[in-house]
């Protein structure tokens, strides 16, 4: 695994010394291991190797044969499967980019669909001027690039691409999507940057670059074409199929020397990834080193009843049975929320919106690193996949398909587990089918609510792309098949990956999220509705086909927990403080026709920290956060 750069000058010039010091340079900051270049007349590349796995440590990139280059970062998760397809032996001197090397070289695009794991690379052949790049399927690893003046430079970072760029400025679509969708969503599509005319290499995607020109943007596996199937296998057949397929994806991310760790919250996904690691490692004599974020020791949850603010105590009491799992709280004592903003901007080379999360979560990266961990797990994907829950749109599918005994068998099974109430879902069932009611969270036409001139999010197209997003949430939300399809779109593969990856390379911990493999995505968008809510079970692969490996008491009573719920308290206790510093950089900056700043400032003006709402809150920390940010640009 490792950071890459490079540049390719397809007239032939010398790639100039100037141009490689920037881009090497930019890695200064990261947590590199060894760093290895390949400079050749118009060809430079560059690898920043970090050892996430024994066998990294033997990888040799960049490299050329025969006038092909070649570099990459990669963790492959099927070494032995692709070792065979190639007719070689798995062996440690063989490391992970070489094998893509030598299945690409091979096979070509066919092979793409098979190879699994975090990895991104770049391959040029000189005699055809060509470049290929390819990224994994679900958004691990990417790299950022653009072409000027026929020369092409590629990046695991944006910045040295920005101080080698004739013209840089702000990209107005990307930042009235960032303002306009008013939540913490933060792209709007897979390739575009902050910056025009620099983009990134979108998930699953191979791209051909041919004379400093795109030939080709092929997308090589399409989660949508995904087709479900209705019948052939028993229950017993799909839960041993799921549990193996489970087991086999956390496993194969557990290939390290060194510690590993896990983010782990009170809920579904984090603790099943936790019971199926924690005796693989068992196995090896380890133990599994979790962070559970714990809110400021002064907060007072009063929120409702069932909901868990503090999961510590939780998370103890779950893995306890396990008996290798240190559990370690992950708090934000004597850190400032606000100035943190500065070395964080710098790692993620955006302006980030949730205020507290990333700060915990990236303050988990490095406290996994000092407990001697090279590997940080989550389940941070489960919801759309191993924990994904469709009871209402599951009993309306029934419905609307006529299988109104069984429909009849499963609100006697709910009232048998839960005691609900007939009517109760009949109503539920009736009022999805003709009113397609949505949640009250589910807020549609968030943009009106963002400081951002309407004017500018109309211009630069975000109201429309809002708009056709909300109505696909309404369109999709009584409907099985769309609705499972609202958490699995490619985007939202971006939207996992871009700050882990960022994480890693600034830590050395490689982030990986089992609830996220291509293999599972694959299984559950295939099987059929009734494998998610069954026999009176809501996420029924976790709560019914993982009971035997859970923590006996994990389902009796399963809080619901809440992230950063102590947020708004933290910055109440700044208050008055915080608010004239958020005043006096406001004035102090230009509007650049994004940002309203007469109505921001008079919100600012007419409340208090504790007048503003926890979304209030968030709101505001990300328009002025973004604001200061593009102020460093020209528009």
């Amino acid at each position: 695994m490792s950071a890459i750069w490079g540049a390719i000058d397809f007239s032939g010039r010398e790639i100039s010394e100037n141009t490689k010091e920037i881009l090497k340079k930019a890695f200064d900051d990261c947590a590199i291991d060894r760093m290895s270049e390949l400079s050749s007349g118009n060809v430079y590349m560059g690898c920043g190797l970090q050892y996430f796995t024994p066998e990294s440590k033997n990888e040799k990139l960049p490299t050329e044969q025969k006038g092909v280059f070649y570099t990459a970062d990669a963790v492959l998760d099927n070494r032995a499967e692709m070792c065979a397809k190639l007719g070689v032996t798995d062996m440690p001197e063989l490391a992970d980019g070489e094998i893509i090397r030598l299945c690409f070289e091979r096979f070509g695009e066919s092979c793409l669909n098979e190879l699994l794991g975090a990895y991104v690379f770049v391959r040029y052949d000189n005699a055809a001027k060509t470049v290929d790049i390819v990224a994994d399927a679900v958004g691990n690893r990417f790299i950022q690039y653009f072409c000027e003046d026929n020369i092409f430079y590629f990046s695991s970072l944006r910045t040295p691409l920005e101080k080698l760029k004739k013209e840089v400025k702000v990209n107005k679509e990307w930042i009235a999507f960032y303002y306009g969708v008013n939540s913490l969503d933060t792209f709007y599509d897979g390739e575009s940057t902050i910056i025009e005319g620099i983009d990134r290499i979108a998930p699953a995607h191979h791209i051909v670059i041919k004379n400093g020109e795109m030939a080709r943007n092929y997308l090589y596996w399409d989660v949508s074409k995904i087709k479900r199937k209705f019948k052939g296998k028993s229950d017993s057949e799909y839960k041993k199929e799921f549990v193996d397929l489970y087991r086999k994806c956390v496993t194969d991310t557990l290939r390290t020397d060194e510690e590993v760790a896990i983010f782990l919250s009170g809920g579904y996904d984090s603790t099943s990834v936790a019971c199926l690691a924690a005796p693989a490692l068992k196995e090896k004599g380890k133990t599994l080193h979790s962070f559970t974020f714990v809110p400021d020791e002064e907060f007072v949850y009063d929120g409702p009843k069932g909901k868990e603010a503090n999961e510590f105590e939780s998370v103890k009491k779950n893995v306890e049975f396990l008996g290798n799992v240190e559990c370690n709280p992950l708090n934000l004592k004597g850190i400032d929320m606000w100035e943190a903003r500065k070395e964080y901007n710098h790692v993620t080379e955006l302006p980030y919106k949730s205020p507290e999360n990333m700060i915990w979560l990236y303050k988990g990266y490095k406290e996994a690193r000092k407990k001697g961990a090279r590997l940080i797990l989550s389940g941070a994907f489960g919801n759309g996949t191993v924990s994904y829950n469709n009871l209402l749109q599951y009993l309306i599918w029934m419905v609307t398909h006529c299988k109104f005994r069984k429909y009849i068998w499963e609100l006697k099974a709910f009232q048998r587990r839960y005691g609900s109430s007939r009517m109760h879902i009949i109503k539920s069932t009736l009022d999805g089918i003709f009113k397609g009611a949505l949640p009250e969270q589910v807020q549609l036409e968030a943009y009106k609510g963002s400081y951002a001139y309407e004017s500018f999010l109309e211009e630069y197209g975000a109201i429309r792309i809002i708009k056709e997003n909300d109505k696909l949430t309404k369109k999709s939300y009584t409907n099985a098949e769309k609705h499972h399809a609202l958490f699995l779109p490619a985007l939202n593969f971006r939207h996992y990956g871009e700050f882990p990856f960022k994480n890693s390379l600034y830590t050395g911990v490689l982030f990986r999220d089992p609830t996220r493999d291509k293999r599972m995505v694959e299984f559950v968008k295939g099987i059929p509705f009734d494998q998610f809510t069954h026999n009176g079970y809501t996420r029924r692969l976790i709560r019914d086909y993982l009971q035997e490996y859970m923590p006996p008491e994990f389902f009796i009573h399963h809080p619901f927990g809440i992230q950063s719920a102590d947020m708004k308290y933290v910055f109440e206790k700044e208050g008055d403080k915080l608010i004239e510093e958020w005043k006096s950089i406001v004035t102090s900056l230009d509007d650049k026709g994004v940002v309203d700043k007469a109505r921001l400032l008079e919100d600012l003006n007419t409340k208090s920290m504790k007048e503003f709402s926890y979304v209030d809150i968030m709101r505001l920390f990300y328009t002025i956060n973004a604001l200061e940010y593009i102020n460093d640009y020209e528009m």
